[in-house]
């Protein structure tokens, strides 16, 4: 793998740890949500007659539930695996290291965010390139090795 493949995985993970954050918190919320759906289809009468003409349209319905739910649980899974892989190596990092890979992970480094992160930090936007593409290079070696 390549420095520039590195880089790009790095920054990726970065954008997705956000994402994977967001899932665990929501998935326990959302789960619980489709478990009542389950347990209370819409669709069927008290005389456990269907509305419709498709007789099977509970079952269908139940179907497509349990699979949006093992959806779920597969996301929350793959989310809980990746923060894992992730946060300890995250965290390495200073609160300002992270802050401009953040900032840098969805704009160059000549965008407004990166002048207004530089003035706050105090250096040069030619500086804080460098000081990314340092960090950026330090952080791929720790996520993917060398």
């Amino acid at each position: 793998m390549t420095l520039e493949d590195k880089s790009s995985k790095t920054i990726q993970a970065i954008r997705e740890y956000d994402d994977a954050k967001l899932t665990i918190q929501n998935a326990s919320l959302e789960i619980t949500q489709q478990n009542c759906k389950l347990k209370n289809p819409s669709n069927s009468r008290l005389n456990n007659m269907p509305k419709m003409r498709n007789l099977h349209v509970t079952e269908e319905m139940w179907t497509a539930g349990i699979d949006k739910l093992d959806l779920m649980h597969k996301r929350y899974y793959e989310a809980k695996t990746f923060i894992m892989w992730f946060e300890p190596m995250w965290l390495t990092l200073t609160p300002n290291e992270r802050k401009i890979l953040e900032t840098y992970k969805w704009s160059d480094t000549h965008s407004g965010f990166g002048k207004q992160l530089a003035s706050d930090l105090g250096h040069s936007v030619r500086n804080l390139h460098r000081i990314r593409q340092k960090l950026l290079k330090r952080f791929s070696k720790l996520l993917h090795g060398k």
